[in-house]
């Protein structure tokens, strides 16, 4: 949070955050794409068949879907920015690696691209649950839409800014420096999240104008729990007074109740007593006026008409009854 010579302006982070997403996301579409830019002169150095390939291209796509739920709990569990980060530097690492598989003599080419393109899989598996977690953290509910829709562009634009890269690095400097600099490019997309992504209630450059405004358009600025543990004392918006105002009279009325009912009498001065008719002054409310069910000597008896000590009994009844 920002110090109270910055409450008053209205501080944008969650654009920023959401076009660190859109940035990351686009990494991932074509780390992901790196084989098929380099997989013509790949599979020429290395006598792939097309069998072959097509084993390479679907191990990213087996890996990637298997690990969608796992993926998907370790962000529940841990929270999105951590996972999210091991997943962008894991990526990197495992794209970056596979620049290298003509070095490992001692493992085919085949399988040593097929296990590196399983763990690129496994890698990429929370990027996409972890862009909704983060919506859903810093954006309310009316800009979600047109949140989401800018992330998942990133797809559409990896194409349009990465793959000519990719082609030109394939062309002139070898299918290797496709690998290694795309995992270059991971490993900054890295360094970004890391110092623009944070939970609302732990940015340091979030004002409290912004953070009250997304908190009460629903934003889930408690949705990990250590940003839960964190939050900020803001400012308090119309909705929380009114749910502060009605627990109190839902408390009040809770005593008056409990004292109608017999539960002993409510001690004086305190706010139960006060709402209920009591205060420091000695007056009596209307519970001390009138006796409880509980004092009524007939209380719990049936009611029987006539019957000495009942109302319309004999005890009651003056001389012109007993006439």
């Amino acid at each position: 949070m920002t110090d109270s010579t910055a409450d008053t302006r209205n501080s944008h982070i969650r654009f920023w955050i959401v076009a660190v997403l859109f940035m990351i996301s686009s990494i991932a579409y074509a780390s992901r794409a790196t084989l098929q830019m380099a997989g013509k002169p790949l599979a020429a150095e290395f006598h792939l068949d097309p069998v072959q390939l097509g084993y390479l291209f679907s191990a990213f796509a087996w890996s990637y879907a298997i690990a969608q739920i796992p993926g998907g709990a370790l962000l529940d569990r841990y929270g999105s920015r951590p996972v999210y980060l091991w997943a962008i530097g894991l990526w990197a690492i495992f794209t970056g690696l596979q620049a290298f598989v003509s070095y490992l003599s001692f493992v085919p080419v085949m399988i040593s691209l097929f296990i590196l393109r399983l763990a690129l899989g496994f890698a990429e598996a929370p990027s996409f649950p972890a862009n909704a977690r983060i919506v859903a953290n810093w954006f309310p509910k009316a800009e979600r839409g047109t949140a989401s829709a800018i992330f998942n562009a990133s797809q559409y634009f990896s194409v349009v800014a990465f793959n000519p890269l990719m082609g030109w690095l394939a062309q002139y400097h070898g299918w290797e420096s496709v690998f290694f600099w795309m995992g270059v490019i991971g490993f900054a997309g890295a360094v970004i999240f890391a110092l623009v992504v944070h939970a609302p209630a732990r940015h340091k450059h979030i004002s409290k104008r912004e953070y009250a405004f997304i908190e009460e358009g629903g934003a889930l600025v408690n949705l990990d729990k250590p940003a839960a543990a964190a939050q900020p004392a803001g400012p308090e918006g119309p909705g929380q007074r009114s749910r502060r105002r009605r627990r109190r009279r839902g408390r009040r009325g809770g005593a008056s109740a409990a004292n109608v009912m017999g539960a002993g009498p409510i001690p004086e001065g305190s706010s139960a007593a006060q709402a209920d008719g009591h205060s420091d002054t000695g007056h009596e409310s209307d519970h001390d006026a009138e006796p409880s069910p509980s004092d009524d000597p007939s209380n719990g008896a049936d009611f029987v008409p006539g019957a000495p000590g009942v109302p319309g009994g004999p005890a009651d009844s003056g001389p012109d009854d007993a006439q």
